[in-house]
């Protein structure tokens, strides 16, 4: 995906939460401009330049139980998501972690997409903080993505261009995969769409070198299958599978190691002697394998 954005070709910027969390009324305090009383049943579109150098296009996103359903028709082209949530509704927190969770963070399709969870209402008093909305909505199980959490009140104004920014600090940080492949390939398009299977492109490294690069999807249902795409010995089982088989977990008093390694190449044999002189060396249990 690409990761810059200009006046000509804005990001595209997903605004998430549920109905009334202050989703509208927060992309029109952003633009200085009065917000409308009427939900959102479909989408808006709004182009902003919150920041010098930043140029979003903000897609506000209906809320409603019918409207849901039909986010992830949004995420192919999405570079981020803003999520809000009312911090001042505790009522319905655990719906927002619900919504949240399901429709977004456990969505194949939205999972090499930043996150940016917005905690609006922080002007109501016994309004929750971050740390405690954050508690709440179980953020720390998002332990695989880039994603953070800001306090805004979209009555105010307070903390909107601070979340802008981090969005875009987020999205310009994150290394993708995808654009690295396409840079190696010195190709402007870059498409915004997930890798699903694997792509694979030559690319000549220098003069005499050229490469077969596979770029590999991330998402939960690939990762299990990564190993079929490391190829020494056709067939050849990892240490994990190893170990496995040959029931190493029941060495347990004594010390062990198990290392991958490749005589042909060399691979891992001098690593595997460096374990070995360790165990020596410490005297202590060692049960441990390179997946």
């Amino acid at each position: 995906m690409g990761i810059c954005s200009s006046k000509k070709n804005p990001l595209t910027i997903l605004l998430l939460g549920l109905d009334e969390a202050g989703k509208t009324t927060l992309s029109y305090k952003i633009q200085n401009r009065n917000s409308l009383t009427i939900p959102t049943i479909g989408f808006n579109i709004h182009t902003i330049n919150p920041l010098k150098g930043v140029h979003f296009n903000l897609l506000d996103v209906g809320g409603g139980e019918k409207v849901k359903v039909t986010w992830n028709q949004y995420y192919g082209d999405a570079a981020g998501i803003l999520y809000v949530v009312d911090s001042s509704d505790k009522e319905r927190l655990q719906e927002a972690k619900e919504v949240l969770h399901q429709y977004i963070v456990n969505c194949e399709t939205a999972a090499n997409i930043p996150i940016g969870i917005l905690a609006n209402k922080q002007d109501v008093q016994n309004a929750l903080n971050k740390s405690d909305l954050a508690y709440e909505l179980g953020l720390h199980q998002l332990t695989n993505r880039k994603w953070f959490l800001h306090g805004v009140s979209a009555k105010t104004g307070d903390g909107l261009l601070e979340s802008m920014k981090l969005m875009s600090d987020t999205i310009k940080k994150r290394k993708s995969k995808t654009t690295l492949l396409y840079k190696y390939k010195n190709v402007d398009l870059i498409t915004t769409i997930p890798t699903f299977g694997f792509k694979v492109e030559t690319v000549n490294a220098s003069k005499d070198v050229k490469f077969s690069i596979w770029d590999v999807g991330g998402g939960d249902k690939i990762k299990i299958l990564w190993r079929h795409y490391i190829i020494n010995a056709s067939g050849a089982l990892s240490p994990s599978e190893i170990a496995e088989r040959l029931d190493l977990s029941r060495l347990v008093d004594r010390q062990w190691f198990i290392y991958g390694v490749s005589a042909l190449r060399g691979d891992g044999i001098h690593e595997s002697l460096n374990l070995m002189t360790d165990m020596f060396k410490t005297k202590r249990p060692l049960a441990w394998y390179n997946v």
